[in-house]
């Protein structure tokens, strides 16, 4: 009963910190899109605070304390103002239950994978123990990864009740299942259609050993997320400039998590510049904001490390001599073989597919089918070109998690496909 607590206490300052401020003056608010797009500013702002307080040394309980106590003021003076519909009650309803199952089925599978128990839980350390990002360069594990997940893992584990280091990664959960809510629900179809569908996309997109200490479930939010926002500007005639500026913070949010953020952030902007057909200017902004916040992220950890990968330690590219085709058509069989696999470990890879297949005949999601062969390539390329006799291990093991952290892509895809069942359903049967 005590574990149980500690895990509600943990939620509620999870909602409280990052959602729950969102609620503020939404008074006869009518369209969820609104509050989602208020949570996502909330919580994409948030981050970006814990990233650039992670560079000091702050004392966690002052920091939560000051947070609590911010929130709780502006709640006290826009209370009248609160007065949330039954579609964002029951966005926070979903949150809150499928948050609180995945957070008990997390205390009962206590464990940390391989690159977890090597590098991130020493990061996560640094910081529980009270230190900052300068001292990094002093823990165990590789320097130059990334260390925005195990700051707020250290937070969140260091605010429990007790020295459960778990705590700390109940915040990918809630943010994962907020991932998901945010690109599924839709106010046109009743409550009962949403949770169901919400608990269909939760259970095949939900990959446990992603939760382990690994980044991958953060990355998987952040870019399903990302995706939130572009299909938001997608139907806009003119692109906000705060937009802009939200996509901007969540790209650096990505550099910050893992090394591969890099990648995906470009893969992602060249989706932004295809899909959007209009404003010129704010395809420039994002390409020049983005190629800046890389700059300082290099600037930073060559300053402090003397070094910054993009890919893991020791990573290089295979040598252009006469072998390098030949070994590119010996190892094409296996990476194909892989890719296969990771198709059935994630059956939502599937059911995308399937379902680009028939909007194709539509003339519909061109840019999704594009960004997902493009996807394929570039991550599987990553293991064909990599001049490492341990390759094929490297692939094993990783092929999997890096196509699993863009998989948020398809959330909406999925969602909205489902949606569209239900709705041909009903108005069948409606006629009957």
């Amino acid at each position: 009963m005590i574990e149980f607590t500690n895990i509600l206490i943990i939620l509620f300052l999870n909602l409280f910190i990052f959602y729950i401020p969102s609620l503020i003056e939404i008074s006869n608010l009518k369209k969820i899109n609104i509050l989602k797009i208020k949570v996502c500013f909330n919580l994409i702002l948030f981050l970006n605070l814990f990233l650039i307080l992670s560079f000091f040394k702050i004392n966690f309980d002052y920091l939560l304390y000051t947070i609590l106590s911010l929130n709780l003021i502006q709640l006290i003076i826009f209370i009248k103002h609160i007065k949330p519909n039954k579609d964002i009650r029951y966005f926070y309803y979903f949150l809150m239950l499928i948050g609180i199952v995945l957070s008990i089925n997390l205390s009962v599978n206590l464990k940390l994978e391989w690159d977890a128990s090597v590098n991130w839980i020493f990061k996560t350390l640094n910081f529980y123990n009270g230190f900052a990002f300068d001292n990094l360069k002093n823990v165990p594990g590789v320097t130059a990864y990334p260390h925005l997940g195990s700051y707020v893992w250290a937070f969140f584990w260091d605010i429990g009740m007790f020295n459960k280091e778990y705590t700390g990664r109940i915040f990918f959960l809630i943010l994962f299942v907020f991932s998901i809510i945010l690109n599924s629900f839709n106010p046109k179809n009743n409550i009962l259609w949403n949770f169901f569908i919400i608990l269909i996309l939760t259970t095949i997109f939900f990959d446990q050993n992603a939760f382990t200490g690994y980044q991958e479930g953060f990355m998987f939010s952040l870019i399903a997320i990302l995706f939130f926002l572009i299909n938001k500007i997608k139907k806009e005639k003119k692109i906000n400039f705060k937009f802009i500026i939200l996509l901007l913070l969540n790209f650096n949010l990505l550099l910050w998590v893992k090394n591969e953020g890099y990648i995906w952030s470009i893969l992602i902007i060249i989706f932004f510049v295809y899909s959007i057909k209009n404003n010129f200017y704010s395809k420039i902004v994002i390409f020049i904001g983005f190629s800046l916040l890389l700059t300082i992220k290099s600037f930073i950890f060559f300053k402090f490390f003397g070094e910054n990968l993009i890919g893991w330690k020791g990573y290089t590219f295979l040598p252009l001599d006469e072998n390098f085709l030949s070994t590119i058509f010996e190892r094409l069989p296996f990476i194909i073989f892989s890719i296969v696999k990771v198709f059935f470990k994630y059956p939502f890879l599937i059911i995308a597919v399937l379902i680009l297949a028939i909007k194709l005949r539509e003339k519909k999601n061109y840019d999704l089918l594009l960004f997902l062969m493009v996807n394929i390539i570039v991550t599987s390329s990553i293991f064909i070109f990599a001049d490492n006799s341990n390759w094929k291990f490297h692939t094993n093991v990783g092929l999997d998690r890096m196509l699993y952290q863009t998989s948020g892509f398809y959330i909406f895809l999925i969602a909205k496909f489902f949606h569209e069942i239900i709705f041909k359903y009903i108005k069948i049967n409606g006629k009957n």
